[in-house]
């Protein structure tokens, strides 16, 4: 995929017999993923644009309707497709207010502030009350993002977030 592409969430199962389409969204809230429209639907190895013709909050599911796509049949195709979009179409944060995208942060080597490495951000969640950075090293370390506390710096131009943190913990 193209580092201008920023995937946004994944087309799920089928929903109903009118062609609707489950939306795991990986945008907070969930619906939010429905303002950065057009969407790019991975399909097959290619990039389809698309707008999506309708959407609805089923429970705690994101429903959505893809155009040309009417029937159960039709929507299967999706199933499993990565939702990107361009990343000219996510807003500008303020790294200075420490405000990054998960995905800027993925793949950054962590050194804690004696200078031992401890791996590499595997991917990132959501606890509720803080993000918690998953850490790919010797061994699988979860640090809370807390600034000030654990987070010392975040420097994307050299890849490296420091924090405040035992290797052995």
């Amino acid at each position: 995929m193209s580092s201008s592409f920023i995937v946004l969430g994944v087309i799920g199962k089928p929903h109903g017999i009118k062609g609707c389409v489950k939306i795991n969204s990986y945008t907070e809230p969930r619906v939010n993923i429905i303002q950065y429209q057009p969407w790019q639907l991975k399909v097959a190895d290619k990039y389809h644009l698309v707008h999506i013709s309708g959407y609805r909050m089923h429970a705690d599911r994101l429903i959505a309707s893809l155009p040309d796509c009417h029937t159960p049949e039709q929507a299967k195709i999706f199933t499993g497709c990565e939702i990107c979009i361009q990343r000219t179409q996510l807003p500008p944060l303020d790294e200075m207010q420490h405000e990054y995208y998960w995905t800027d942060l993925q793949g950054l080597a962590v050194y804690n502030t004696e200078g031992i490495c401890l791996g590499r951000v595997d991917h990132l969640f959501a606890t509720g009350s803080n993000d918690v950075l998953v850490v790919v090293g010797k061994k699988r370390h979860l640090i809370p993002f807390l600034w000030d506390q654990i987070i010392e710096a975040v420097d994307r131009e050299q890849g490296i977030i420091r924090v405040v943190w035992d290797p052995n913990f």
